[in-house]
């Protein structure tokens, strides 16, 4: 079974969140909805 890398997106959102240390100032930085960043750094946990 091949390992699913993460997308360069996916990555984006990471440092971002991990800038600001919420999602909510992440998601207000990057200019997406919080819900929708919550989602993509689970996708990306489950890898």
């Amino acid at each position: 079974m091949a390992v699913k890398t993460p997308t360069i997106k996916q990555l984006e959102y990471f440092v971002c969140l991990a800038e600001s240390t919420t999602f909510r100032s992440a998601a207000e930085q990057l200019k997406i909805s919080q819900p929708t960043l919550t989602a993509q750094i689970y996708n990306l946990e489950k890898r």
